[in-house]
């Protein structure tokens, strides 16, 4: 498993911690104007992609996800769109994301798997 977040592609991957305990990953890809999502999106200008989770079980509930993602975003984002593509049955991803001033702007479906396109700006 650990092969599938250690690679050398264009996609940047961090772990972030709390107090020096390991708590989850994001990972921050770059988006070019003729890219899929930013297609779907509407977007004429260059923007980035997030995927996010917390994997440790003792960190979850505590509504710790819009902070971390908010201040990813801040440090990391460059003033730039930011997507995410959460599974349209992910409630609770939607609703951190809504939360934080993401707006769906459109659904797809890859893979068998339905998906909303947010966005936010």
């Amino acid at each position: 498993m650990i092969n599938h977040y250690i690679k050398t592609d264009e996609t940047n991957r961090y772990l972030f911690y709390i107090n020096n305990v390991a708590v989850g990953y994001i990972q921050m890809y770059y988006i070019n104007s003729i890219h899929q999502y930013a297609k779907l999106a509407n977007l004429a200008s260059e923007c980035y992609g997030i995927d996010f989770f917390i994997g440790n079980t003792d960190y979850l509930g505590k509504g710790l996800s819009s902070q971390v993602i908010t201040e990813f975003i801040t440090r990391y984002g460059n003033n730039k769109p930011v997507i995410v593509d959460p599974l349209i049955n992910n409630h609770k991803a939607i609703h951190i994301y809504e939360k934080i001033g993401f707006k769906t702007v459109n659904k797809f479906i890859e893979n068998d798997k339905h998906y909303l396109l947010m966005v936010k700006q």
